[in-house]
């Protein structure tokens, strides 16, 4: 219920800041277990409110953690039967997802070791979306591709110090879309430095219009791990601002008929959406049977970067290599780009860092000054 009533509270402030009257239906879903035994256990709860869900002009859906996969594979699979229809406005926030799996060598902790034999193969699973040729990781991207391809826009937000989930795995780093918007959760009490917080900031902005970070989320994610106890993991479902943050995006953002990406390598590859709409042409069977498949050109616009999980940060030289790349897009793509440049040296010089990861962090980077 957690989730639920905060999100809540946060549509009835978001609707009070807009002027606007709403009415709210809850509908917790909860349940522990494995990955797909979670969807089709949730999947028999839904059908039951199907008369509930048409009523509805927005559905909203606040996930944490291993939620997020559950959550969006639930939605693909609704969409699928025709439980939910494809024409409604539907938005998702994923707090500190698994998107990716957690951090490399987790599995391997007196953390995980601890738990039951049954806890213990419920988060084994989740070390299967490390792996892009798994089971789990493809049939999580295809769900994120069909529910997309309905206009569904989801809001990828990570803590900044989570203990469980790398960074570049909760805001989903590898998946590009404009219906996807990426945010960082920093708790007050985290002490993160201004300079990460500022390469942080410029890296997920770059990446919400379209461009590349140059894979810095990816080589600094491993340094931002929060304590066991006391990390950013659960800390993200308290603060209101940041379901509000996710009912701006989806409310408040238009839809669309193409778009482009620009990669690393400057190359732009253009994406076209049927004349009409972003949704597909083929709609869920009014006596809820399985829809038609999604027509391909539907398909086509979400874009997975795969990369391998297991030389992140391995090579010392690949993190001024990638800066160096972010700050020529910041220069180029970010209004006033040179100031927050300036920002950041500024804030360089002045960072003593602490822990032995984020000295080696600074270490790395102490040539980006003369190098730009």
């Amino acid at each position: 219920m957690k989730f639920t009533n905060e999100a809540e509270k946060a549509i009835i402030s978001w609707a009070k800041d807009n002027q606007m009257d709403v009415a709210i239906q809850k509908i917790a879903l909860e349940k522990d277990g494995k990955i797909f035994d979670r969807v089709e256990f949730f999947f028999e709860i839904m059908s039951k409110w199907k008369s509930e869900i048409e009523k509805a002009d927005f559905i909203f859906i606040a996930a944490h953690s291993q939620g997020t996969p559950v959550s969006i594979l639930l939605l693909s699979k609704l969409f699928e039967y025709g439980i939910i229809n494809p024409n409604k406005k539907i938005g998702i926030l994923a707090m500190a997802g698994i998107n990716n799996g957690p951090y490399l060598g987790v599995d391997q902790t007196f953390l995980v070791r601890a738990y039951s034999a049954i806890e213990n193969e419920s988060m084994l699973e989740l070390f299967q979306f490390q792996n892009f040729a798994s089971s789990q990781s493809k049939k999580y991207l295809e769900a994120i591709r069909i529910i997309i391809s309905y206009g569904v826009k989801i809001c990828y937000i990570g803590s900044i110090n989570d203990q469980m989930v790398p960074l570049y795995s909760s805001i989903a780093s590898h998946v590009y879309h404009p219906y996807i918007y990426r945010a960082v959760y920093i708790d007050g009490g985290s002490n993160t430095p201004d300079f990460v917080s500022r390469v942080v900031s410029l890296s997920t902005w770059l990446l919400n219009i379209g461009y590349s970070d140059h894979g810095v989320i990816k080589e600094i994610s491993h340094a931002l791990a929060g304590p066991l106890t006391g990390g950013g993991h659960s800390k993200i479902y308290n603060d209101i601002n940041v379901y509000k943050t996710a009912l701006d995006f989806i409310l408040k953002t238009t839809d669309f008929n193409g778009w482009s990406y620009t990669g690393p390598s400057g190359s732009t590859t253009k994406y076209q959406l049927s004349p009409s709409s972003s949704s597909p042409t083929a709609a869920a069977s009014a006596d809820g049977g399985k829809a038609e498949k999604i027509p391909e050109m539907c398909q086509q616009p979400v874009r997975f970067e795969e990369f391998d999980i297991k030389r992140i940060g391995s090579n010392p030289y690949n993190l001024p290599w990638c800066t160096r790349g972010l700050f020529h897009e910041v220069l180029k793509r970010i209004p006033e780009g040179d100031k927050q440049i300036e920002m950041v040296f500024k804030e360089f010089g002045e960072w003593n860092p602490e822990s032995k990861a984020l000295k080696d962090i600074k270490y790395r980077l102490n040539g980006i000054r003369a190098k730009l």
